[in-house]
């Protein structure tokens, strides 16, 4: 999928994270089909006491189907956090921590 959709991070939010390391927790959610399409964001910051903050996005489309994939920035609790990424995981959605370090 990497190769269809550029999904290197701008080197202005590797700055930002870098900046912010240890005090954020910033991830990649990875969307593909119809999960494209659903409001996960916000369905995140209804149901947990998170704010959400994307930091950047981008979606293409191959044969009709979407892919995309968002870096967003998670603020809130560790255990709210956690309780976040398990509902995640249960949306059949890919979702990985990006540390200052990645591309």
């Amino acid at each position: 999928m990497s190769s269809v959709m550029n999904d290197r991070i701008p080197d202005s939010v590797k700055k930002l994270i870098e900046e912010h390391a240890g005090l954020q927790k910033v991830f990649r959610i990875n969307f593909v089909g119809e999960s494209a399409g659903q409001p996960l964001l916000s369905q995140l910051a209804k149901k947990f006491d998170l704010d959400v903050n994307v930091l950047f996005g981008n979606i293409t489309e191959l044969q009709g189907t979407p892919f995309g994939n968002l870096i967003v920035e998670f603020q809130g609790s560790e255990k709210e956090i956690l309780r976040a990424l398990n509902y995640i995981h249960q949306q059949n959605v890919n979702i990985k921590e990006v540390k200052a370090h990645a591309s």
